[in-house]
Order: C-alpha cells, then structure tokens, then sequence
C-alpha cells in the first residue's frame, strides 16, 4: 500500500481488525500486516482481540477511476467483508459432536446459519465482520450459547480473564475488569476443575490453561 494515506483509529468496545478492515474496504490481512502496525501486532499478536483504545493504522478507501471499452464483459471483484468464525461447544466437559446448529446474528433470524459440529464439537460459519452479536442454539435443544463478538480484551487484562470465564461458564457478572470476589470464586472454580492449585488469582498456570481452554 505505498503512498497509501492512513488514519489513525482508536479502537471501541466491539470492535476487532476484522470489523475495521471492513469498514475500510480492506482485508483483515492487509490492514493488520501494515508495517505501520508492527507495534500492535507484537503487543496483541492476535488480530481478534484488541482492547479498546488500541491505535490502528488504517489506510483511507480511495476510489478508482476505470476507461473500460464498450461490448465486453467486465468483471470487478469486491473485497471480502466477512470472516470466520469458530468455537468449540461442550456440554459437561464432553463434545457436543455431530449435532446440527442454527446461529443467528444481531437477531436477524431471516439470515440464520445452519450447520453441524464436527466430531470435536466445532461450530465453523462464515459471517459478516461487522457482526456483533450472535445466538447459537443447537438441535437438540439442550442450551443456547449467547455472546458478543469482537468483544474479547486481551488475555492480560484483567477483562480478558473475565471475558473467557464468562464464555467457559465460570462467571456471571459484568465483565468490568476490576478483581473482586467474584472473579476470585470464578478462578477457583477454574482452577479446581482442571487441577490447578487453588489460589483465586490468575497466576501464569491459570493463564496459560484459560488459553488453552479458550483458545486464545
């Protein structure tokens, strides 16, 4: 992109490189892979999982001017605007396998995804970058999974650590980053479930296995 202008953008709630790439005209790719962005990419190293008031370089969408002759088809290709999506679901402990799943998105079931987990309970859709919320009901009615996306802090923040216990099912209070009793019984919680010692803290063992648990 030489010669390319670019804005700086300061990132909000909700917002990942995804949906900013879209709302530039670019690609994920393309706009987290601008060296003006090195310093941001070694700082989160995952383009998902920004935290608000992260400065991206965005390049500014300029229109193109084309003398084309007449008679012929011409073919114009438009930048990709979505991206993938991917969570595994479990029900106590065990992969939700082989089992069909509608996902709805900003509650818009007139565009509902349909599909089936794979044989580790993995959900995979394409869906709009702009997304930001869905809905993920299975087939066998036995939960619904709600949950914003493009919401998740990075994990060394005390709301990324929430955010995930949130999302595995160990925590059910605001997503407020501030350390306090429930985020405490949350971690023990974790902690007791995967054999962890007992502390309430997010110690680098505890980080590493909500990583892990996460995966992200």
């Amino acid at each position: 992109m030489a010669n390319t202008r670019m804005v700086e953008h300061l990132v909000r709630v909700g917002e990942c490189a995804a949906s900013i790439a879209a709302s530039a005209r670019t690609t994920i790719e393309a706009l987290w892979n601008l060296p003006e962005n090195a310093e941001l990419r070694q700082t989160r190293g995952d383009p998902y999982v920004l935290a608000p008031g992260d400065r991206v370089q965005v390049p500014v969408a300029q229109g193109q001017r084309h003398t084309l002759p007449t008679g012929m088809r011409h073919v114009f290709r438009r930048i990709a605007t979505h991206t993938d999506f991917e969570v595994t679901a479990r029900l106590a402990g065990r992969p939700r396998a082989d089992i069909g799943f509608v996902l709805v998105l900003d509650d818009d079931e007139g565009q509902a995804i349909e599909g089936t987990t794979d044989g580790a309970g993995v959900v995979r859709a394409r869906i709009p970058a702009t997304a930001r919320r869905g809905v993920l009901r299975f087939a066998d009615g036995r939960g619904t999974l709600s949950f914003g996306l493009g919401e998740l802090d990075p994990l060394a923040t005390m709301a990324g650590i929430q955010g995930r216990l949130r999302d595995l099912g160990e925590y059910g209070h605001a997503v407020d980053g501030v350390w306090g009793p429930h985020t405490a019984r949350a971690l023990r919680n974790f902690q007791r479930a995967h054999g962890l010692p007992i502390t309430g803290h997010a110690d680098d063992a505890t980080v590493a296995r909500l990583r892990g648990s996460y995966g992200r």
